[in-house]
C-alpha cells in the first residue's frame, strides 16, 4: 500500500535523509515482524556572493600608498566557504580571506597599492567562495580613484663666467626642472630679451624630478654696468592644468674704462722764474661713463687744472694752465687725469709726461774731508770722514766720492742723488802703510746735473799723521855674578829697532858716556838689529855699569832711548863705637858719651842715623851720607839712673854703678836700598841685625832676601800697618850661611806691608 509523509526540510543544507519502519503481527502466531527503509533527498540550494570597492576619502599623491575598502556579502541561501578577495593592482595575494560566510552575512575588508603617476587609477576586486554543497560563486567590483597630482615647474638662469662688454652678445645658460610629482607636457621657455616672449627652449615632456639645460643670448645695452633678463617656463599637467615659473638674472658687464690725457708746451725757451704755459685734452676712450674726472700737474699738486667733470664714452674736453718755472727744474712735468668708473667707482688714471725747453742752472758740488780723530797706527785701519754737498741750484745725480788711496778711484760713496743744499756724510777705510809717517790722499766728488747731465767735480787733499811708536832695545847678557869693582868688564850685545818707524842717528854708548860711542851714527829700519861690543874698568863705589842706546824718529825727530845695566858686586857695611866714663858713676849724675860711626863697606851709605838708648832712643847723629871708609863722630849725654854692678857708699849712702848705655846706627846702601845696622855700648860692639834687601813687587807678590848664619833660625813676620798690635808670622827658615829669599804671595792685596826678621840661637 502506498503512503506519504510530509515534513519540513532543514535550512542551509544540501540534502535531507529519512528512515521509515513498517511493522505487523503474524495473525497466526502473533509474532511481530518489522522492516525499515531509508532515503536521502537532495535539497534545492541557491549560492551567491556580492563584493563592493570604495576609494579612499582623501586622494593620495603618486607613489603613496592608496588604501581602498569594501564589503563581501553572502546573498545566497547556503553557507559559503573559503571566501577570498583579490585586487588586480594589489598583487596575487588575497587582501581578505574568511573560512565561512553564512547566508546573509556581510564582512568588510581593506587593501592598498602604490598610487601610479597618473591623474586617476582603476582597480578591480574579485570575491570568490564555494558553497558547502561544492558550488563555486564569484563577484567583481571596480573603482576609479582620483590621484592627488602637484604639478610644478622651476626655471633658473646663469650669467656667463666670462664678462662681456656693453653692446656685445651675452650668452647665458639655464635649466628647467619638473619640481612636481606628475609628468609635464608641452614645456616652453621664453625670455623678455631681445623681445617679449622670445622662445628659447621647448620640450615635449618632462618626468617628475627630471631637468633639461638650455642656452640663450641677447645683445646687451650700451654704456651700462649690468644687464638683466627674465625667463618664463611653462608646462601642462592633468586635465590641461598649466604651471609656470620665472627667473630674473642681472649680469655684470665687462666695463672697459679708459682715460687719455694729452699735453702740449707753449713755444719758447724758458728760465727759472718765467711763466710756463701748456694745454691739452682729456677724453673717455672707454666703454663706460666716468665720474669726477680731474686733471692735475705734478708741478702744482693739489690744484686741479680741470674738473671735476663727467665724461660719457667718447666724450672729450680741453684744458690749459700755467705755472712759474722754479729753480732746480729741468722742464719735465707730468699731467695726470683721473676719474671713477660709474659702475664700480674704482679709479681710472692716465698720465702724460713732457719736457718743455727750460735752461737750468749750472751744477756745483763741494767736498770736505777730515783725518781720523786719533792717528792711525801703521798697518791699522785708516778711517777718515767727510761730507759731499750740493751748493748749486739743480739736483745732482750719480754723485760719487772716490779717493786716490790706496789706489786711484777707490770707491767711497755713491751713486746717490743730492738736491740743492743737501749733503751726505761719508766714511772711507783703508789699511795704513807700515813704513810711512803720514797719509797724503785726495778725495774727489763728482756728480751730474739731472737736467743736462753736465758734470760737476770737487777735490780735497788731507795730510793725516800716523800713530807711530818709535822704540829701541838693547839685548845684552850680564855676567852670572855681579861684576867686581876695579875689574875690566868685557861686554857685547845687539841694538834693535823695536818700533814701527825708521830710526836715524842711532848711537850706542858704553859706561864711559856719550863722549865715546860704541856704535853710530847708523840708521835702523823697524825690526833691524846691529851688533856692538866694548870694555870698561869698573870704578869703586859703583852700583852698576850701563850701556845706553838712542835714536831719532825719522818722522818727527823724537828720540827713543833705552839702557841696560849690569850690577856691580857691592858689600854694604857699618860699624859703631862708644866711649863712656872710665869708672862708676853716681846715680843722678850726668853721663857724657861719644863715639864714631864708620862705613866699612865698598858702597856709599845714605840716611845714616845714630840713636842712643838713653835717654829714650834719642837721635844723636844724622841723617848723613858716608862714602866707603868714611866715618863721622857723635856725642851725647844723659842722666844716670841705673847700670850694672851697683854699690852703696856706707858713709853717705850714695849709689854708684857702671853705665850700660847702647848706641845703634842704621843706614841704606845707595844701590839696592839694603838696610845695614850696627850697635855698641861702653863695653864694646853689640851683635847687629842682618842686612836686609828692600822688598820688591812682581805679579802681586813681595820678595825679600837677607844674609844668614848657618844653622841659625830666622822668623819672618809682617804687619799691614805699624799701628797693628801684633806681628804675624810669615815663614820660619834655617840659615845656610848665605842669602835666603822669602816670598809673600798675599802682599799685593794690601796698600802697604812691613816686615821684620827675628834671629834665634842654634
Amino acid at each position: 500500500m502506498d503512503f506519504q509523509v510530509i515534513f519540513t526540510a532543514p535550512a542551509d543544507a544540501c540534502s535531507v535523509s529519512a528512515t521509515v519502519t513498517a511493522s505487523g503481527s503474524d495473525n497466526c502466531t502473533g509474532a511481530v515482524v518489522t522492516r525499515t527503509a531509508a532515503a536521502t533527498c537532495t535539497l534545492l540550494s541557491t549560492p551567491r556572493i556580492v563584493v563592493t570597492q570604495e576609494c579612499p576619502v582623501n586622494p593620495v599623491v603618486p607613489g603613496a600608498l592608496l588604501t581602498y575598502s569594501g564589503t563581501v556579502q553572502n546573498t545566497g541561501n547556503i553557507t559559503l566557504t573559503n571566501v577570498g578577495v583579490i585586487n588586480n593592482l594589489s598583487g596575487p595575494t588575497p587582501v581578505f580571506t574568511i573560512a565561512t560566510l553564512s547566508p546573509g552575512a556581510v564582512v568588510s575588508y581593506t587593501g592598498s597599492y602604490l598610487a601610479p603617476t597618473n591623474c586617476s587609477t582603476t582597480s578591480i576586486v574579485t570575491a570568490t567562495g564555494r558553497s558547502v554543497c561544492g558550488v563555486l560563486v564569484t563577484s567583481t567590483a571596480s573603482a576609479t580613484c582620483p590621484i592627488l597630482t602637484l604639478p610644478a615647474i622651476t626655471v633658473t638662469q646663469t650669467c656667463p663666467t666670462t664678462l662681456v662688454p656693453p653692446g656685445s652678445v651675452l650668452t647665458y645658460t639655464g635649466t628647467v626642472r619638473n619640481s612636481g610629482n606628475f609628468t609635464l607636457t608641452n614645456i616652453v621657455v621664453v625670455s623678455d630679451r631681445p623681445g617679449a616672449n622670445t622662445r628659447v627652449f621647448t620640450l615635449a615632456s618632462l618626468a617628475p624630478g627630471a631637468s633639461a639645460n638650455f642656452t640663450g643670448s641677447y645683445t646687451t645695452h650700451e654704456d651700462c654696468c649690468v644687464d638683466s633678463s627674465t625667463l618664463k617656463a611653462s608646462g601642462q599637467g592633468c586635465a590641461g592644468v598649466t604651471v609656470t615659473d620665472t627667473a630674473t638674472r642681472t649680469c655684470t658687464l665687462l666695463t672697459q674704462p679708459r682715460l687719455v690725457v694729452t699735453k702740449v708746451c707753449a713755444p719758447g725757451i724758458l728760465r727759472p722764474g718765467d711763466l710756463l704755459t701748456y694745454s691739452g685734452s682729456v677724453s673717455n676712450a672707454g666703454t663706460i661713463t666716468l665720474l669726477d674726472v680731474t686733471v692735475v700737474n705734478s708741478q702744482t699738486p693739489g690744484v686741479p687744472v680741470l674738473g671735476p667733470v663727467t665724461l660719457a664714452p667718447g666724450q672729450w674736453v680741453t684744458y690749459s694752465a700755467s705755472y712759474l718755472v722754479p729753480e732746480d727744474f729741468c722742464g719735465t712735468d707730468t699731467v695726470t687725469a683721473s676719474g671713477l668708473n660709474v659702475c664700480t667707482l674704482l679709479p681710472v688714471v692716465n698720465s702724460v709726461t713732457t719736457t718743455c725747453p727750460v735752461i737750468s742752472s749750472p751744477p756745483r758740488i763741494a767736498i770736505t774731508k777730515d783725518c781720523p780723530l786719533s792717528p792711525t797706527p801703521p798697518g791699522g785701519v785708516y778711517a777718515y770722514t767727510g761730507t759731499v754737498s750740493n751748493p748749486g741750484q739743480v739736483t745732482l745725480v750719480n754723485v760719487f766720492v772716490v779717493d786716490n788711496y790706496p789706489t786711484n778711484n777707490t770707491p767711497v760713496l755713491g751713486p746717490i742723488t743730492l738736491a740743492p743744499g743737501a749733503s751726505a756724510n761719508f766714511v772711507g777705510r783703508a789699511i795704513a802703510p807700515t813704513e810711512c809717517c803720514e797719509i797724503i790722499d785726495t778725495a774727489t766728488a763728482r756728480g751730474q746735473s739731472r737736467c743736462t747731465a753736465s758734470n760737476a767735480t770737487a777735490t780735497v787733499t788731507t795730510v793725516c799723521p800716523l800713530l807711530i811708536s818709535p822704540a829701541i832695545a838693547l839685548v845684552q847678557n850680564c855676567p852670572a855674578s855681579p861684576i867686581p869693582m876695579g875689574s875690566v868688564y868685557q861686554f857685547s850685545g845687539y841694538v834693535t829697532n823695536t818700533g814701527d818707524v825708521v830710526l836715524t842717528n842711532v848711537f850706542v854708548y858704553g859706561p864711559q858716556g856719550a863722549g865715546s860711542p860704541l856704535l853710530g851714527p847708523i840708521e835702523l829700519a823697524p825690526g833691524e838689529s846691529e851688533f856692538y861690543f866694548g870694555s870698561y874698568t869698573v870704578p869703586f863705589d859703583t852700583c852698576s855699569v850701563s850701556v845706553t842706546a838712542r835714536g831719532q824718529n825719522v818722522c818727527r825727530g823724537n828720540v827713543a832711548v833705552t839702557s841696560v845695566s849690569c850690577p856691580v858686586a857691592t858689600t854694604p857695611g857699618l860699624s859703631i863705637t862708644e866711649s863712656c866714663p872710665p869708672g862708676p858713676v853716681t846715680a843722678g849724675s850726668t853721663v857724657r858719651f861719644s863715639g864714631s860711626v864708620v862705613n866699612t863697606g865698598n858702597i856709599t851709605l845714605v840716611n845714616v842715623l845714630v840713636f842712643s838708648a838713653q835717654p829714650a832712643n834719642a837721635l844723636v847723629l844724622g841723617p848723613i851720607s858716608l862714602a866707603p871708609g868714611a866715618s863721622a863722630p857723635f856725642g851725647g849725654s844723659y842722666v844716670a839712673l841705673s847700670g850694672s854692678n851697683p854699690t852703696t857708699n856706707p858713709a853717705n849712702g850714695v849709689v854708684s854703678f857702671t853705665t850700660t848705655n847702647t848706641v845703634r846706627a842704621s843706614a841704606l846702601d845707595t844701590c839696592l836700598s839694603r838696610v845695614v845696622v850696627a850697635a855698641a855700648n861702653c863695653l864694646g860692639r853689640v851683635a847687629s841685625a842682618p842686612v836686609v834687601r828692600a822688598p820688591t813687587m812682581a805679579n802681586g807678590s813681595a820678595s825679600l832676601a837677607f844674609p844668614t848664619e848657618a844653622g841659625k833660625s830666622y822668623v819672618v813676620q809682617y804687619k799691614n800697618a805699624l799701628s797693628d798690635p801684633t806681628w804675624i808670622d810669615l815663614e820660619t827658615v834655617v840659615g845656610t850661611g848665605g842669602s835666603l829669599p822669602v816670598t809673600d804671595t798675599t802682599a799685593g792685596h794690601q796698600p802697604a806691608r812691613f816686615y821684620r826678621i827675628i834671629g834665634t840661637p842654634e
